[in-house]
């Protein structure tokens, strides 16, 4: 089914390359909202078979950031949790409106969705049978099989949509940030992409198996800057920690992927500074592989690990192939806010030269 998108991988990151060119030539910039309103339209096409109009597109965004932030509220004070203690809080009002002008949007698509599968239904053959099964359709087969409520398709397709503005736009961010201080390792991946893609044309799977330096840059900064900064678990069973403690069955507990993927016992005395070679074939065998976990470990990974690699690796092709960029922030000097998704308190600019 991925596979089907990179149609759709291809046209957004061609529409993110021409809005980047109204910066060519501008002071440093943040281009954060940039990439997240591209993912925001990359998700919806992907998820619900339609692109947003340019209404929503600008209206959409702002939603789920306030839904975001009371989300991060609530799991840092979760007597906000309580739905009359929340009342009392500046968050609740904006949120309620959030909430409706999201369901509105998301269950247009989906009434547009069912329409269209009941009306083709039975025409094996046709132009629209022939398009990649998106999410949004499988979703609703199950529906039709009684699999699946309207809110589990919702509830779903909301969960992709926010996935991808708040991690993969924030990868794609935060690679183009690291290459831009490093502009040596920027040039040695441009060389990388001219040598497998010589001309500009639509960017295919087989593209990026020959590129096994742009995975290696990309892990680099998911390592260093992973937009989810930890995850939780529950234990099975009761085990032992290397202090001696024991955790009981049934406990909830936290992972620092921040800190692991940071931690100078598995990446060395540099571990604080970006270089791509560390995911060369030679030191990841070396490796322990829990010491990288940037969507997580085991049965309960992120479930749209590859979605999310394909949409960056495409986009960032796209990108610096046709773009330089340039910062005058330093990695070692920003300032993280821990949250649910990495924050930064001044986000790190950049400048875009046309190569």
């Amino acid at each position: 089914m991925l596979l089907g998108f990179f149609s759709i991988y291809n046209k957004n990151a061609n529409e993110l390359s021409e809005a980047l060119e109204n910066y060519v030539g501008e002071d440093a910039s943040d281009l954060s909202i940039i990439f997240a309103r591209s993912m925001m339209d990359t998700a919806t096409e992907t998820t619900m078979g339609k692109s947003l109009d340019t209404g929503h597109k600008l209206d959409l965004l702002p939603q789920y950031q306030i839904c975001l932030k009371a989300l991060i509220l609530q799991m840092t004070r979760p007597w906000f949790q309580i739905d009359f203690l929340f009342k009392f809080h500046n968050l609740y009002e904006p949120v309620k409106r959030a909430v409706l002008i999201i369901r509105k949007t998301i269950y247009t698509f989906i009434e547009v969705n069912l329409k269209e599968l009941e009306n083709n239904e039975g025409l094996e053959n046709n132009e629209e049978s022939q398009k990649p099964m998106i999410f949004i359709k499988q979703a609703l087969k199950l529906f039709q099989e009684n699999k699946f409520t309207l809110e589990d398709v919702f509830n779903e397709s909301n969960t992709i949509i926010v996935g991808a503005i708040e991690t993969t736009s924030t990868a794609i961010h935060n690679t183009i940030f690291c290459l831009a201080e490093h502009t040596e390792f920027q040039e040695k991946l441009f060389a990388e992409i001219m040598a497998v893609i010589p001309d500009d044309v639509e960017i295919t799977y087989k593209h990026l198996l020959n590129m096994p330096y742009l995975t290696m840059t990309i892990n680099e900064s998911l390592r260093l800057l992973p937009p989810i900064m930890f995850t939780t678990r529950e234990a099975s069973d009761i085990f032992q920690i290397k202090d001696d403690s024991w955790v009981p069955k049934g406990a909830q507990f936290m992972i620092s992927i921040y800190h692991i993927q940071r931690n100078k016992k598995y990446w060395g005395p540099k571990a604080e500074e970006y270089d791509p070679d560390n995911f060369s074939d030679e030191n990841v065998a070396q490796r322990n592989p829990n010491a990288f976990l940037p969507f997580s470990k085991g049965v309960r990974n992120c479930i749209g690990m590859r979605y999310a690699q394909f949409a960056l690796k495409v986009t960032l092709v796209k990108l610096i192939r046709k773009y330089k960029f340039t910062t005058d922030h330093k990695l070692k000097n920003l300032v993280i806010i821990p949250n649910i998704t990495m924050h930064f308190k001044d986000i790190p600019k950049l400048k875009v030269t046309l190569r």
